[in-house]
């Protein structure tokens, strides 16, 4: 409930110069925006149902089932995901588009949620070779020590290199450089070499 109330100033306040964005009218209505889609328990939503196989439509074709899905996380990594889910069966009338126009009553089994929770979909498996999992923040960082090596580089070869955060890599500042008759780029060391001195 905390982290709620939280979220909600940060989103009816702004401090740029000491003024807020919002009237109080404004400032209920977004608390009320934000309690309503706040990933606390499942929804109404209308979920489209399967048509099973050997017939051509369903009547309905959707149905209002309590769902997680659209729901807002405190956190911007995780996603509002069902933590307790069961099976509801739905009869509806299906149809095969035959010259008899055949139909009959079927169930379907449609998944209904129970319970909503904020989760983690990321891991280490996610992050590649240059990023670790951080689990407290729910996202993928930079190895430590990436980045020093390259401001290294950077002092020793000014103007070559550049950090790169999203990519957590250290490439050279122009990538497009010409070389001469003969020469390749190093893209170790940013410049054009010989074909025989690299």
């Amino acid at each position: 409930m905390i982290r709620i109330l939280t979220l909600v100033v940060l989103l009816a306040v702004s401090v740029y110069g000491g003024q807020k964005c919002w009237d109080r009218k404004e400032n209920r209505n977004i608390r009320d925006l934000v309690r309503k889609v706040s990933c606390m328990e499942p929804r109404k939503t209308l979920v489209p149902l399967p048509v099973p196989k050997g017939f051509d439509r369903v009547y309905p074709s959707v149905v209002e089932v309590p769902r997680c899905a659209g729901q807002m996380c405190i956190q911007l990594d995780q996603e509002c995901v069902a933590t307790e889910t069961k099976n509801m069966t739905i009869t509806v009338e299906a149809h095969r588009l035959n010259s008899l126009m055949e139909h009959e009553c079927v169930d379907i089994s449609v998944q209904e949620d129970v319970m909503c929770g904020c989760n983690c979909e990321r891991s280490q498996e996610s992050c590649g070779i240059n990023k670790v999992f951080n689990r407290n923040f729910c996202r993928c960082e930079c190895k430590q020590g990436l980045k020093n090596e390259c401001k290294n580089k950077m002092v020793e070869n000014p103007g070559l290199f550049m950090w790169d955060e999203t990519s957590c890599t250290c490439p050279c500042n122009n990538q497009h450089v010409k070389c001469g008759d003969g020469q390749v780029f190093v893209h170790e060391t940013c410049e054009c070499r010989y074909v025989m001195e690299s």
